[in-house]
């Protein structure tokens, strides 16, 4: 193999553990995903001894444990094919979360009928004074708020 060859490979392999972190936090130990729960609740999730401060080891877990999870072969190295195959993998179950949370009637399809429903529960949130239009101001709020999905209309709409 070529050194510019294992090169890209280390390269590749540092940029996904380093990157791999916030998702590797994201993950819950008991396999269910908990990407936007917030930092506490990574951090807490890593403390494994619960005493309110992470040593290297419950630091470095999550990490190891999604490098272990990306080396398919369990050969202590990542290649591009094992990054590109996570990847996908994780493209795989961000769509079926999609379709699970628009897929109103639940036939594993998503109609125009329930895009539309979609779209008129994200119209009515943005539309704070129910006045059948989105304002500057109500697009502003919203984007201050950091697009959250709760409003006074019912919370949260995702499913």
């Amino acid at each position: 193999m070529s050194l510019m060859k294992k090169t890209t490979i280390a390269v590749l392999s540092s940029a996904v553990v380093l990157t791999a972190a916030a998702g590797a936090f994201a993950h819950d130990r008991k396999g269910g995903d908990r990407e936007g729960r917030g930092p506490m609740h990574l951090f807490e999730r890593a403390d494994a001894n619960d005493d309110g401060k992470l040593d290297f080891t419950e630091f470095s877990t999550p990490m190891n444990e999604r490098f272990a999870k990306i080396d398919a072969d369990s050969d202590g190295v990542i290649t591009a094919e094992e990054i590109e195959t996570a990847r996908e993998e994780r493209q795989g179950r961000r769509i079926e979360r999609v379709v699970r949370r628009i897929d109103s009637d639940e036939n594993g399809e998503i109609s125009k009928a329930e895009i539309k429903e979609r779209q008129m529960a994200m119209f009515e949130r943005l539309d704070a004074d129910e006045d059948g239009f989105i304002s500057v101001d109500e697009a502003k709020k919203m984007e201050r708020r950091g697009g959250k999905r709760h409003g006074k209309r019912g919370g949260d709409d995702r499913g």
